[in-house]
């Protein structure tokens, strides 16, 4: 049988707190600049104020400004009301869990830019720290994180692979070995080198053009 599912927990939360904190800003705004301190205010754990409760998804995807926010909103209700039952209570996921994983990867579709997408909105948002933008998206991001917390997590060995169509050159800065990098986004991985090969493979050339994250 497989082992017990850790209960989800949300976000930590943190306030900004004069003192030591706000010195600490002011060293950052010396050493950085001001935009590094906004990429620092940008952090997830700066986004969620203590005793933080969220709106219900509806909601968060108005304050989002995501375009046909109600219409959007019930076909990914629909999509997570088909979801099979059994499944569902195993990990206990609610309706609004499902209904937050479906928004997640719903495509607007030609006629909208394709920025639109939560998936491409949080990947540029997250990815510049963005305070403002982060904080217009800060409910749909709790309410994403809290559904994918409850989801089966990857417990054995196996290697996940993760592909990008950039060749991501190796340097003693960035990536070298024994470096810790953090991506500041939600990222997309799969226990399939295959599937990923594919990802990042030239489909005119048939050869890979990217970088393969093991």
């Amino acid at each position: 049988s497989s082992p017990p599912i850790p209960p989800a927990t949300p976000p930590k939360p943190a306030q900004l707190i004069a003192g030591a904190n706000s010195s600490k800003n002011n060293r950052m705004a010396g050493d950085s600049g001001s935009e590094e301190v906004m990429k620092r205010l940008g952090d997830m754990d700066h986004l969620f104020p203590v005793q933080y409760q969220p709106p219900v998804l509806l909601q968060a995807m108005v304050d989002a400004g995501m375009p046909l926010a109600d219409k959007v909103h019930q076909l990914c209700l629909d999509r997570a009301t088909n979801l099979d039952p059994a499944l569902m209570a195993k990990y206990g996921l609610t309706i609004e869990d499902g209904s937050v994983l479906a928004l997640y990867t719903f495509d607007y579709g030609p006629e909208f830019n394709e920025k639109e997408n939560l998936y491409r909105k949080l990947e540029g948002v997250m990815n510049a720290r963005n305070v403002i933008e982060l904080s217009q998206l800060k409910d749909v991001i709790y309410l994403l994180l809290r559904a994918m917390r409850k989801l089966p997590r990857v417990t054995n060995q196996r290697a996940l692979y993760r592909g990008t169509t950039t060749k991501i050159h190796t340097d003693e800065k960035h990536y070298s070995q024994g470096n810790t990098v953090v991506w500041h986004r939600i990222a997309s991985t799969s226990l399939d080198m295959s599937v990923t090969q594919q990802l990042i493979t030239n489909k005119q050339t048939p050869v890979p053009n990217g970088t393969l994250f093991t």
